[in-house]
C-alpha cells in the first residue's frame, strides 16, 4: 500500500491460506488456548 500524497510505502498485504479444519477443531476445543495463539500468530506474523 501506498502513501496517497507522498507515494511511498505504507504497509503490505500478505494472503495466507487458512486450513478451516483446523481452525473448526481449534475454536471447538475450549482448552485449545495455547494452539489457537500459536495458530493466530503463524496467521497474522508468517512461520
Amino acid at each position: 500500500m501506498k502513501d496517497p500524497v507522498g507515494g511511498g510505502g505504507r504497509g503490505r498485504v500478505v494472503l495466507r491460506p487458512v486450513n478451516l479444519y483446523k481452525l473448526n477443531d481449534l475454536i471447538s476445543d475450549g482448552r485449545a488456548y495455547r494452539d489457537r495463539e500459536a495458530y493466530a500468530r503463524r496467521l497474522a506474523f508468517g512461520d
